[in-house]
């Protein structure tokens, strides 16, 4: 369970102005983050008893800082994971978005996202991800390109998680992914030089996941 930190919390922190540990409490205040050029109203803060300096912030005042961010910082913090892969995958994307219905571009990326997510904590997910980027219809011509727009913290979280998994780079990563979305929703890709298909194990909870998509598809579009 995360903690919720609230005005009045105490605790003892290390204050940059004091050069020492302190007795601190939580209060909202107005401040200049660093890197900014205007004030943030009513932001949770912890400061010093003693002088009232500001150590940090807690994890949830993030938010209301980064929507007063100038728009060239919150652009500078959005990265992208970046593939090329063989043009049935992008098609088994497609097929997916018309399948669930709404917006198909719009559908797409949300598809992508969540599986992303699920890939992140979920060591299952990921270890499927591995067995689908090694096989060989991952290996077929890529001719297409695909780009998963996430935040700067978001994409080297994942990519820790995947490596750790032994899934080595992005194009390994989004083109695992892209077999495991195909996999889920029964769709059959052929191998690109007409050998046999590798059977693949599939992955307890696909009907949970499809579900999933169904209902995404109606909210984002």
């Amino acid at each position: 369970m995360k903690r919720l930190y609230q005005a009045g919390d105490q605790g003892l922190g290390r204050c940059p102005a004091c050069q020492e540990e302190v007795a601190t409490r939580l209060e909202y205040r107005t401040f200049v983050p660093p890197g900014f050029e205007v004030e943030v109203a009513d932001v949770l803060v912890e400061v010093c008893d003693r002088c009232g300096s500001i150590l940090t912030i807690p994890p949830q005042s993030a938010a209301r800082i980064n929507a007063q961010r100038p728009e060239a910082a919150r652009v500078a913090m959005i990265d992208g994971i970046q593939a090329r892969i063989p043009r049935p995958f992008e098609e088994a994307l497609d097929l997916v978005a018309a399948t669930v219905g709404g917006s198909p571009k719009v559908v797409r990326s949300a598809v992508l996202r969540y599986y992303l997510l699920r890939a992140s904590w979920s060591r299952r997910i990921m270890e499927a991800v591995k067995l689908r980027a090694t096989d060989p219809l991952a290996e077929c011509k890529a001719d297409r390109k695909i780009t998963v727009k996430v935040s700067q913290h978001h994409k080297r979280e994942l990519m820790h998680v995947a490596k750790r998994c032994g899934v080595t780079s992005e194009a390994q990563f989004l083109r695992g992914v892209l077999l495991l979305i195909a996999d889920d929703f029964d769709i059959e890709i052929r191998p690109c030089g007409g050998e046999a298909a590798r059977e693949r194990p599939p992955v307890p909870g696909a009907s949970g996941r499809r579900r999933f998509i169904e209902r995404l598809a109606r909210v984002v579009s």
